[in-house]
């Protein structure tokens, strides 16, 4: 369904409590009392509540100054001046507050005698009171009389926007103009409301660059007579936010949404329904950035607020109800959701309306989502007739309903139909919205899937790849700010196109090269990029760091230990609800600071540009060859609303690919198989690589080799340097430990390094300075285990032994590493200048002071919490390293628990290499397309150019083994995974460490060049 339904047609349903705050419609009730005459001077005040209504008589000269004041208390006031029969004149209700001021302003004319209404803004308001203070009168000036007929021309003005005559309101806008010019120097309120209605009125003509104009001089004229952060100026911010959403800016239209409700909710009570508006409005950014779970919770307050107001039938209710059925995927629910808004907006505007237009559409979506196509396709042409009769041919909301007509006479093999109306739809957009808009992306890919159908191949590609473009333009502009979360739930949304694109390569167009270069171009804009997002957004903020942004940081690292604390040392006597709310709020408080500093990043870090194939292979060394794992659905005949949802045909199960990029040869794709076939020889693998005593795992690693390699193999050539970027469960093994059919493992034919996406070969040929010499943290004195007096001897027992792989830290010992020591003792000998941190000195707080030394080595306890996904959200507080005090189980700033997530926030921009001499460091959560939740994502957002992990527990005397002879090749001068890799040929050479589990924990990951930077 179409997201902008509500942001489109119900503001203009709204507009008439939001549009602008001097035009907020007055609710006049039943409960009306006789009228007050009120003389110059003379100041009433009077108790009144929801659904009442008083009334004032003045009596005033011709051509008449007048100035009455309503203060506020307790209640917000709207006032209506009408002529002595009653005839609206016009509305005041600058200030929503119920604490504020309202001034009567007016020039009589030709009346003698003027009526004022006072009603609450809301029929549901509680009892308040207020004063009315009859102020002024005397002759009006020429400015004044002026001013008065321009306030006059904008009621009329809105008047005319209201009823659909969008020209006419343009013409007398202008004759407003035209008397406010002749005041260059004023100030007055009222102007800047004209700019905002110029605004609005653009925007519904489908002219975003004036409309944003006007929103911006706007804001600037009401910051001049106001402040910045008045109560008026909310409603502005709130249009230009729509604005922004019609744009597909959303991240944009987000933050604009958020400030306005940020300054309202400091300045309403909880439930006024300006702060329902703003609700709706971030549900309805939430929704399009691909966050389902924000957007109920947002809806869902907005809806609250508007029943509770306005009862179960009114059209802000209706309004709501279409969001919510937005979000649904059941059908028959959204249906009826959709059903019973369409009803209210029948009742109130009648069957011609635009808005009931929109409700109809939604219904035609839904039945098309249902298979139900021939009434789908009569709604939709409903809903189309209408528009264009009210709107006119090509108007901006016409394109999402031709798009869908276009659908519906594809799923019916209508080929030809459904051509005509796709570039009908896409002219529209384009010529509405710009070549870049969001929804293009979605009208360009159903175009695809239908010359794909008519076996149109090289139609398809072509329009496809314009598809992925405009979805690039719109990726970069959606990572530029917000958290983690709200990047990664945004790429979700875009991973249908890429599924369509690995499919148009691997199952209509194998032959092409055109869609193979198209498929390898999508992964790599698409793969790990929220990483590199998270790495840059801090990485520039640390380049600049003034006290500002150190602030921020202090900030986020405080609350980051705050929710570890948590977590980690668990909710002793807090209820169970209590202790998850603790937790909510502090994640809440955590991804608020990840936006602040995202927004403060991108005002001097633009987004990385676009990597494509044709740079990505020009940084590629000779030997060498990229190989770039994905995991796709294959995709047939899939349809693409403007919301992302449908998908005609069930997507089969998900399917490894690999595409063999090199410097001097065409990329190749090769599919390797279903992702449950190889994932179980991955799981099978890897028990077997963590058992010196398994058997069988050269036959295992064979199996797997198989799969993954084997299929590849000739499209290596002589290459002698694999650069692998794994997708899923690969990212859990060692390629180095695969067997090839000659029984070879392939660390004894290649020399290996790992990557995030083929665009760290970009992001490596940036110049990184060291700050400090190496740091070597070492055998930390963890103390002894805090047991309770209860404790059993069982207990102790159990705690005993050093667990790296367990579900709960409360139950693990960290047993001492006095190896350790000796390892870093080895390696200072090598490198003397190094800082040495050991026993006690090894703490978590030493670590969060260091500044980009030139490497790091720690030698401590990894650890990594098991099956606890549900109680744990975020995975990198799952893993871990442990300090000095671990066993204590402290709280507070150091703890001795240094997690994933607080080692993200390390300062390691410039350091070469982090080397992680610990259990399971290179474990986490595997996210598909992002890579392991872990260590070894914290560590590269922290800024480290190469990481050495561990994908299992490993022997502390083998690894102080490996990693004194690593140093010692990087001493002489070898790359950083050279120098790993000759250790490890060295020690498969001795009987008793063939067994991968000796020599293949360790692996490389980012730059291979050595410590110099020659490759």
């Amino acid at each position: 369904m179409y997201c902008n339904r509500t942001l489109i047609f119900s503001l203009s349903s709204f507009i008439k409590k939001a549009l602008c705050l001097l035009f907020l419609p007055i609710c006049l009730a039943a409960q009306n009392s006789d009228s007050v005459f009120l003389q110059l001077g003379e100041a009433i005040e009077r108790e009144i509540s929801g659904g009442q209504k008083h009334l004032y008589r003045i009596k005033v000269p011709v051509k008449q100054f007048v100035k009455i004041k309503v203060e506020q208390k307790g209640v917000d006031i709207a006032a209506t001046l009408l002529d002595s029969s009653g005839k609206l004149l016009t509305q005041y209700n600058a200030d929503p507050r119920n604490k504020g001021v309202e001034e009567v302003v007016m020039t009589s004319s030709s009346e003698y005698e003027y009526q004022i209404s006072i009603s609450p803004s809301q029929k549901t308001l509680p009892k308040g009171s207020y004063l009315i203070h009859f102020k002024e009168s005397r002759i009006a000036t020429e400015k004044e009389i002026a001013i008065n007929e321009a306030r006059m021309l904008l009621l009329r003005a809105v008047k005319e926007w209201r009823s659909g005559n969008y020209n006419d309101s343009l013409e007398t806008t202008d004759k407003i103009i035209a008397i406010w010019n002749k005041y260059p120097n004023e100030k007055h309120p009222d102007f800047h409301r004209v700019y905002n209605h110029l605004g609005i009125l653009y925007r519904f003509k489908g002219d975003f660059e004036k409309a944003e104009f006007y929103y911006s001089k706007s804001i600037e004229l009401n910051e001049k007579a106001f402040g910045k952060n008045h109560i008026s100026k909310t409603n502005i911010l709130n249009n230009l936010g729509l604005l922004y959403h019609d744009k597909g800016n959303y991240p944009k239209a987000e933050e604009l949404h958020k400030k306005t409700l940020e300054i309202r909710q400091n300045e309403l009570e909880p439930n006024h329904l300006l702060i329902a508006l703003s609700f709706n409005n971030l549900g309805n950014a939430s929704l399009r950035r691909g966050d389902k779970e924000k957007a109920l919770i947002y809806f869902q307050k907005a809806l609250d607020i508007r029943e509770k107001n306005l009862g179960p039938n009114h059209e802000y209710v209706a309004s709501t109800l279409i969001n919510l059925a937005n979000l649904y995927t059941d059908l028959d629910k959204a249906e009826s959701l959709l059903i019973r808004a369409l009803a209210i907006e029948e009742k109130l505007y009648g069957s011609e309306d635009t808005r009931v237009a929109q409700s109809i559409y939604n219904l035609c979506v839904i039945y098309s989502k249902k298979g139900e196509y021939e009434e789908a396709k009569s709604f939709c042409q409903r809903s189309l007739e209408i528009v264009e009769n009210r709107m006119g041919i090509g108007h901006p909301w016409t394109s999402p309903v031709i798009n869908q007509i276009a659908t519906i006479n594809r799923l019916t093999g209508k080929y030809d139909e459904a051509e005509k109306f796709y570039k009908r739809a896409i002219t529209i957009e384009q010529n509405t919205k710009g070549k870049y808009h969001p929804n293009l992306g979605s009208m360009f890919t159903n175009l695809a899937s239908m010359y794909s159908e008519k076996g149109e191949f090289d139609k398809a590609v072509e329009s496809q790849e314009v598809a992925n473009n405009i979805l690039e333009y719109n990726i970069k502009l959606n990572l530029l700010i917000g958290s983690e979360r709200d990047k990664l739930n945004y790429l979700k949304t875009l991973a249908r196109f890429e599924n369509q694109t690995l499919s148009l390569n691997f199952r209509v167009e194998k032959k092409s090269q055109a869609a193979t270069n198209l498929a390898i171009n999508t992964i790599f804009q698409r793969k790990g990029r929220v990483l590199d997002s998270m790495s840059e957004v801090f990485n520039s903020l640390r380049q600049r760091f003034n006290e500002d942004d150190q602030q921020l940081l202090e900030n986020l690292n405080h609350t980051t230990k705050q929710l570890v604390d948590l977590i980690l040392v668990g909710r002793r006597k807090l209820k169970a609800n209590e202790y998850q709310q603790k937790i909510d709020k502090l994640s809440r408080q955590r991804e608020n600071l990840e936006n602040q500093i995202s927004l403060r990043s991108s005002e001097f870090h633009s987004q990385t540009k676009s990597f494509d194939l044709q740079a990505i292979r020009k940084n590629l060394p000779q030997n060498s060859a990229l190989l770039e794992f994905s995991i796709y659905y294959h995709t047939q005949s899939e349809t693409f609303d403007l919301a992302g949802e449908k998908k005609t045909k069930k997507a089969k199960e998900p399917r490894y690919v690999v595409y063999i990029v090199t410097s001097d040869n065409e990329v190749q794709g090769v599919e390797l198989g279903t992702v449950k076939n190889i994932d179980k020889a991955i799981v099978a693998y890897r028990e077997a690589l963590a058992n010196p005593k398994h058997k069988d795992t050269k036959e295992l690693g064979k199996a797997l080799g198989e799969k993954v390699f084997e299929p590849l193999r000739f499209a290596l050539g002589n290459k002698a340097h694999l650069l692998i970027s794994p997708d899923g469960l690969l990212n859990l093994i060692p390629f180095e430990a695969l067997v090839n059919k000659k029984e070879r493992y392939l660390i004894e034919l290649f020399s290996i390094s790992y990557l995030t996406s083929g665009r760290d070969l970009m992001r490596m040929q940036v110049a990184r300075e060291s700050k400090a010499p190496p740091i070597l943290v070492a055998s930390p004195t963890f103390g002894n285990a805090k047991l309770n007096s209860t404790s059993s001897t069982e207990k102790t027992k159990d705690l005993q032994k050093s667990v790296t792989a367990t579900r709960n830290l409360s139950d693990t010992y960290f047993a001492p590493l006095d190896g350790t020591k000796r390892e870093a003792l080895a390696i200072k000998r090598l490198f003397p200048k190094a800082q040495f941190l050991t026993e006690v000195n090894a703490t978590e707080t030493a670590l969060k002071k260091i500044k980009a030394p030139q490497m790091l080595h720690i030698a401590t306890h990894g650890f990594f919490l098991e099956d606890i996904k549900d109680e744990i959200k975020n995975p990198l507080l799952r893993s871990g390293l442990a300090f000095a005090g671990a066993n204590q189980r402290k709280s507070g700033n150091d703890d001795g628990i240094l997690t994933a997530l607080e080692a993200s926030g390390l300062n390691l921009w410039g350091t070469k290499l982090v080397v992680l001499s610990a259990c399971d460091t290179g474990l986490g959560e595997v996210k598909n397309g992002e890579g392991v939740y872990g260590l070894r994502r914290a560590f590269t957002i922290a800024g480290t150019e190469s990481l050495i992990m561990s994908l299992w527990a490993v022997s502390d005397y083998v690894t102080r083994e490996l990693m004194t002879d690593y140093y010692k090749n990087l001493k002489a001068g070898m790359g950083r995974n050279e120098a790993l890799r000759q250790v490890q040929l060295e020690m498969l050479k001795k009987k008793n460490r063939q067994h991968p589990f000796y020599w293949a924990g360790f692996i490389q990951s980012g730059e291979w060049a050595n410590l110099e930077g020659t490759r």
